[in-house]
């Protein structure tokens, strides 16, 4: 082979190896920028879902010291002044000179005043739970079913082996209301005479169970409500469910239902 063949050889040889070279790099700076599009991407999600929590957080902080607040005028206030209210109707009532039609009146109003007082307590019990506050989540989901008892409308059982447990202020708070929800919902829509709630605590999670017989749904027909934009009341268990990154299932055996609620407690107080 002539010199110069070889030299056009070597040319073209190198020539292709620097294509090669070249299609590798474009290759490599493509899949690199790809990369770096899709982290990016995904951080843009991340500070979105991040944002998201924190303004979720930030509703809930409002919506709980708005609670709070209509709790202590509703105590404060409005407790003192029907207070007043019965003292007056009772010390009229002794009244010697009225007539006893008049003293029936004066003492079916002391009577509905008392009920009235008693319905604002449980009003005020209801927006903010002293339990809660001073003796944690258990001890104020036991009052809780104690206070539905008591009213004979529906009965709750609750097992569960720890009372005392203790959680996050805040885990304990969102808690309190997703239960208080889903309690609602069942008085309202399950027509069912018994609701059986079970807690446990292993290492790692809470959970909580739900198990009833009449009206319920599953998680399809859950995630077509919300889709619909019906059930105000499943939107605030989703919001606090999403804040405390738990999970819920809805499923349906026959007419037994049943709504188990799993919540991790990574940030859980020793």
């Amino acid at each position: 082979m002539e010199v110069s063949q070889i030299n056009w050889v070597f040319v073209l040889v190198a020539a292709c190896a620097s294509m090669a070279l070249l299609a590798i790099f474009i290759m490599t700076f493509v899949v690199h920028y790809q990369k770096r599009i899709i982290q990016h991407e995904h951080e843009k999600q991340q500070e979105k879902l991040k944002f998201q929590s924190e303004l979720l957080r930030a509703n809930l902080l409002v919506e709980e010291r708005e609670r709070s607040r209509i709790s202590k005028n509703i105590h404060d206030e409005v407790g003192i002044l029907l207070s007043l209210l019965k003292m007056n109707l009772t010390g009229l009532n002794r009244n010697e000179d009225l007539a006893e039609s008049e003293k029936r009146k004066l003492h079916n109003l002391a009577d509905l005043t008392d009920k009235i007082i008693l319905s604002t307590r449980s009003i005020a019990k209801d927006l903010q739970s002293p339990l809660l506050r001073d003796f944690g989540f258990v001890m104020a989901l036991n009052d809780l079913c104690k206070q539905i008892n008591a009213s004979n409308e529906m009965s709750v059982q609750l097992i569960t082996q720890e009372m005392e447990l203790r959680f996050d202020e805040n885990i304990e708070l969102q808690l309190y209301r997703i239960c208080q929800e889903v309690i609602n919902n069942i008085l309202k829509h399950g027509a069912t005479q018994l609701v059986q709630i079970t807690l446990s605590k292993n290492s790692d999670e809470l959970v909580l169970l739900f198990e009833y017989s009449g009206n319920g749904i599953t998680d399809k027909e859950h995630a077509h409500l919300l889709k619909t934009g019906n059930g105000n009341g499943l939107k605030n268990i989703v919001s606090r469910l999403q804040l405390l990154k738990a999970k819920q299932t809805l499923s349906r055996d026959n007419f037994h239902f049943s709504h188990l609620i799993q919540i991790p407690l990574v940030n859980e107080k020793e």
